[in-house]
């Protein structure tokens, strides 16, 4: 019995260590690209957000990220980002949140099949490359929906409810389309309740069914907009948005996404069974639509599937175990070199592209972001700057607000696809002419901006960068 104890504990040491060098890999990755001013437009968006004291989550670009989304999950990290006036707290959290999927896997696979399959299934869990590829992003609220929903299920099968509610509950803050989901697993769940005289289960899961249903739905009505939210989603759903390219090359573009979710896993998912019927609301959401951009197992969409995908595939393999035991070896086997090979030789993190060390451009922008701008006015910046400039709202991403000034290196990454020289060109937003530049970096001001505009900031001056 000691030994068997002993056992379990060595093995239980491999999954946290795996996921601890999980978080340190994905932490080092994201702070190397917001380092290297590589960051996308929505890292200053989410920084700048959580940098509001005033709780609704305040940005220059959307007004409060509230009006678009529901996401009270980012009110819980603001009071880390206004102590420490950094982006280190944010990214230790968002890879953290990922190494959570693979301890939450190896928590509901042990005692389902045995202890080594269940440490080989958190093994892949981390190597999956559609969580590589979310985690390695920007913050979005989706990159904690994995866990969140991986552990809603441990819980819930410990039959631990207080853990259960509590983590329910903080899935619903992530985004609205969550209460969807968490309603509908509390429909399943409730149903299977009722089927088997679970009591417990039934009054728990009846309690967050109308909980889901009952706070997005409260938002909408706050946002004063039910009748505008359903307009906007008319169009992605009907015929003549799906008419978007051939339905042979749309179809084809689907299955090959479920091959990219699948294929990693073994295939195990497809033997999970009725588990599967958990996973339908979060795969339609990305399935239906005719975009794209909404089956790149790189973006931030494959957040509100990845926990389903995680627990129909333990409970495949869970299924596969009880039926053949034998089998689920060359499963568990197939999935182990899959998931880090695809990671490897077909990750949809492009480490060549992405990942590489600072440059003196770097080293150049540090001094001029810190000692080099206009004290007042607002400042249209592109991506990468705007990462660094997150803490006050006088800082814009592109020119759309018109702001006084417009702050362009194009050695960065473009903002949202249209790099900063090329909006100044097209005067689309104002006439603009060169105050200076240093570096190959240029500052322009708008000449229509006047003095009193100049003097104005919608936030404090810049302070001295930090990380």
């Amino acid at each position: 019995m000691s030994t068997s104890i002993a056992g379990g504990k060595a093995q239980k040491a491999i999954v946290w260590i795996g996921a601890a060098l999980f978080a340190v890999l994905y932490f080092a990755l994201n702070f190397n690209s917001w380092w290297t001013y590589d960051s996308l437009d929505d890292f200053g968006l989410f920084m700048q957000s959580m940098n509001d004291p005033s709780g609704m989550l305040r940005n220059s670009v959307e007004g409060s990220h509230f009006f678009v989304h529901f996401s009270p999950i980012y009110d819980l990290f603001a009071p880390l980002v206004q102590f420490t006036h950094s982006v280190v707290p944010v990214l230790v959290l968002q890879s953290v949140a990922g190494a959570l999927v693979g301890i939450g896997t190896y928590e509901l696979a042990k005692g389902r099949i045995p202890e080594k399959y269940a440490v080989a299934l958190a093994c892949v869990a981390l190597l999956y490359p559609p969580l590589g590829g979310l985690i390695y992003n920007a913050p979005y609220e989706t990159c904690f929906a994995p866990a969140a929903t991986v552990w809603i299920f441990v819980f819930a099968m410990r039959r631990n409810w207080t853990a259960t509610v509590l983590v329910a509950l903080l899935t619903l803050g992530i985004k609205e389309d969550q209460g969807v989901f968490l309603a509908w697993d509390a429909l399943v769940a409730g149903v299977f309740a009722w089927r088997t005289g679970d009591r417990a289960l039934l009054k728990v899961s009846g309690s967050l069914f109308l909980v889901a249903l009952v706070v997005p739905a409260a938002w909408l009505i706050w946002r004063n907009d039910v009748q505008a939210h359903w307009i906007a989603l008319n169009p992605i759903f009907s015929p003549v948005a799906s008419g978007v390219t051939s339905p042979l090359t749309s179809a084809l573009r689907r299955i090959g996404f479920m091959g990219e979710v699948l294929v990693p896993l073994g295939l195990l998912p497809l033997f999970s069974g009725r588990w599967m019927l958990f996973a339908i609301p979060p795969f339609l959401e990305v399935l239906i639509p005719p975009y794209d951009s909404l089956r790149d197992v790189q973006a931030h969409y494959s957040g509100v599937w990845i926990g389903y995908a995680m627990i129909a595939f333990v409970m495949g393999a869970g299924r596969v175990y009880a039926a053949h035991p034998r089998r689920l070896r060359a499963f568990v086997q197939f999935s182990l070199i899959a998931a880090p090979a695809i990671l490897i030789f077909a990750s949809p993190l492009h480490w060549r592209a992405t990942v590489h060390a600072r440059t003196p451009q770097d080293a150049v922008l540090d001094r001029i972001l810190a000692d080099d701008l206009p004290p007042t006015g607002t400042i249209g910046v592109s991506n990468g700057m705007f990462g660094h400039l997150w803490e006050s709202r006088r800082f814009e991403l592109g020119l759309a607000n018109r702001p006084c000034y417009a702050l362009v290196d194009p050695t960065l990454l473009p903002n949202t696809q249209t790099p900063m020289a090329t909006l100044v060109r097209e005067r689309r937003w104002g006439r603009y002419v060169r105050v200076w530049e240093k570096s190959g970096v240029t500052l322009y001001r708008r000449i229509s901006c006047e003095t009193s505009e100049a003097g104005t900031s919608r936030g404090s001056g810049l302070r001295s960068r930090r990380s």
